[in-house]
């Protein structure tokens, strides 16, 4: 019993005809891979079995595909099997372009980290990218590298998974006070002032009419032959 070979629980090792060692194992995928090499002993075969075992348990696994396959060559080929109008189509291509690839596009996608999306953003905004253009190249390199987790099953984990990244702040909008509305009035030719002043207090700029529109459309109709009455 004792030349009797032991069961190993994770992976097997067996001789090849070289007197080396061949260690392959069951990934979480359901694909069985071999060592990209052998190994001069079975010991040596066995620690590489155990650093595998160890990377899947703590989630840290990626298939060796991952490091095969170039961000440049995957996204362009993402863009282009999408089902997408003319339009964003254009827009998909222009982002992925002026962008991603020039920063990430030489990158394997198992060596996209958060750590690497971070700097690229910092990047595109120190360049003088905008943020809400930083936004939607952020969210398009996030689908592109989605399907690269669930669909191929290349990646374990998104890297873009970076809280905020797919929002962008919108300053409000400054209202001018009773004052300054009075002023600019005070400067504009007499045949502007009542638009003006009705466009500042009636709420034409906000939710009542859509924008300045309707004042301006009551100002080009023109008052009714009798005093009081505006025809909108």
């Amino acid at each position: 019993m004792a030349n009797q070979k032991r069961h190993r629980r994770f992976g097997n090792i067996r001789k090849l005809p070289s007197g080396r060692y061949q260690a392959r194992y069951l990934g979480p995928d359901g694909i069985t891979r071999n060592a990209d090499h052998t190994f001069e002993t079975e010991k040596l075969a066995a620690q590489w079995l155990t650093l595998i075992e160890s990377e899947i348990i703590r989630g840290e696994w990626q298939a060796p595909e991952a490091g095969e396959v170039h961000l440049s060559g995957y996204g362009k080929e993402w863009i282009a099997h999408r089902k997408l109008q003319p339009r964003t189509r254009e827009n998909y291509e222009d982002l992925f372009r002026l962008h991603i690839e020039p920063i990430l596009g030489h990158l394997s996608l198992g060596a996209i980290k958060p750590q690497t999306i971070r700097s690229w953003r910092g990047k595109l905004l120190a360049s003088g990218t905008t943020e809400p253009q930083a936004v939607k190249s952020y969210s398009l390199l996030r689908a592109i590298l989605n399907t690269a987790v669930r669909e191929d099953e290349i990646l374990k984990q998104n890297p873009c998974r970076i809280p905020g990244y797919d929002r962008y702040h919108t300053p409000e909008r400054p209202v001018a006070t009773v004052a300054q509305v009075l002023a600019l009035a005070e400067h504009m030719p007499p045949r502007y002032v009542a638009l003006i002043t009705v466009a500042a207090f009636s709420g034409s700029g906000g939710a009542s009419w859509p924008r300045c529109g309707g004042a301006t459309s009551m100002w080009r109709s023109g008052p009714y032959a009798y005093p009081g009455s505006w025809r909108l």
